[in-house]
């Protein structure tokens, strides 16, 4: 029963036309409204239909599981740790969490979204004469995309934490961020 819902909504929910953002991008202008996305994900492996739901079990479960495993280490590391250090790391261990489902997030209702919308509208050959060219991703390909993007922006979203981290602890100075500023 989970296995439908991850699947069906969750994993293919940005193929489907009625996707919250496409109605959102239909809202605010025609030009960015995206009626259909015509692909067809394959799996081209006896196990690649399998391999696809453990992985996502996998990860599904890491994600679910994160909260409680992040307050298991606070509860390993807090003890070691001076009164005035617990209180300073609490506003981080809050932070982090909320941060990487923000960069998360970001990727299945923003790029998610925009970067199919542009890979299938892409052609090498718009001629009258040119042979039409299917998009048919294989599952494993979609999957590894979606989640290094997932990753790799909530890992980027994390920025902020890791600076203030960085301030805190004497390496970096705000004057010295903010003198680097145009660089960065």
């Amino acid at each position: 029963l989970a296995k439908d819902f991850i699947f069906e909504y969750i994993i293919f929910g940005p193929k489907k036309s009625n996707f919250a953002t496409y109605r959102f991008f239909c809202e605010i202008s025609e030009i960015l409204c995206i009626q259909e996305l015509p692909f067809r994900v394959q799996s081209r492996t006896v196990s690649g239909q399998f391999s696809a739901h453990i992985w996502t079990s996998i990860t599904a479960g890491f994600i679910l599981s994160f909260p409680y495993i992040s307050f298991q280490l606070w509860k390993f590391v807090a003890p070691g740790l001076y009164k005035n250090e617990r209180s300073a790391m609490l506003p981080f261990m809050i932070a982090t969490p909320f941060l990487f489902v923000l960069g998360a997030a970001m990727v299945y209702y923003m790029v998610i979204p925009l970067a199919w919308q542009f890979f299938l509208s892409f052609e090498i050959s718009p001629g009258q004469g040119a042979l039409p060219i299917e998009v048919e991703p294989r599952i494993s390909e979609y999957l590894s995309l979606v989640m290094r993007l997932m990753f790799a922006f909530g890992l980027s979203f994390e920025l902020p934490v890791v600076l203030l981290l960085l301030v805190k602890s004497g390496f970096v100075t705000p004057e010295g961020l903010a003198s680097k500023r145009r660089y960065a």
